[in-house]
């Protein structure tokens, strides 16, 4: 995996940017345990920065990446984590 140098710092991402979007698929254990080796396979290849929003799956994506991070100790220490939070629905 490519990384780039954030900004002026000494940070390193990798180059492309994990969408997590879909990792909690349906909401069903089946779908959130594929989200799960999803990202335990994103990592084993390299990336290191992992997209968000707090409104993919209603939160429940967060939720994933969150117990995925308590699960595997270490890895919290070398991601990076792109959120964009504040995104209204229609009606709200």
């Amino acid at each position: 995996m490519q990384t780039i140098t954030l900004g002026s710092s000494d940070l390193e991402s990798s180059r492309l940017v994990y969408g997590c979007m879909r990792v909690a698929g349906s909401g069903s254990e089946d779908d959130l345990d594929k989200g799960r080796r999803a990202l335990r396979a994103a990592v084993d290849a390299g990336y290191t920065q992992f997209d968000h929003a707090d409104i993919y799956g209603n939160g429940l994506c967060e939720t994933v990446f969150g117990e995925f991070l308590r699960d595997n100790p270490g890895v919290r220490e070398h991601v990076f984590v792109t959120t964009k939070c504040g995104i209204r629905t229609a009606g709200d």
